[in-house]
């Protein structure tokens, strides 16, 4: 038993690293900065770089599939990120919790749920015992 967890989480732990892409950058035009040092020409970037383009910058990368990517300016996230919504592929993304109900000026103070949507129809019928 101990020996099958073991080798899935050896799996796992093998299966992240082959995930990791890193990107060869082909041209920068404008201002784009990897953390605080300036992207050039020739660089590799790995996926979890975070990248920040300025305003009518570009930056080309290529994968390490072949793949050519084109991020435009003013964009900020990691390399896989940006490389995702260029590519229009699946990204890792969040709650926008702005859009809740309770949150929203002028929304409804609760969504209803099945169990209240069940009290609510108890108290309509009428049970003959």
């Amino acid at each position: 038993m101990k020996a099958k967890i073991l080798a899935a989480v050896a799996i796992a732990t093998f299966a992240s690293f082959a995930f990791a892409e890193d990107f060869t950058v082909k041209a920068v035009k404008g201002s784009v900065k990897a953390g605080s040092d300036v992207v050039k020409a020739g660089q590799t970037l790995q996926s979890d770089t975070k990248l920040t383009a300025g305003l009518n910058s570009s930056l080309t990368v290529v994968g390490e599939n072949g793949q050519t990517i084109v991020i435009k300016g003013k964009s900020t996230g990691t390399v896989a990120n940006l490389v995702a919504k260029a590519s229009g592929g699946l990204r890792k993304g969040s709650l926008n919790t702005t859009t809740i109900a309770g949150n929203t000026k002028g929304g409804s103070s609760g969504v209803a749920t099945a169990s209240s949507r069940a009290s609510e129809a108890k108290e309509d019928t009428e049970w003959a015992e």
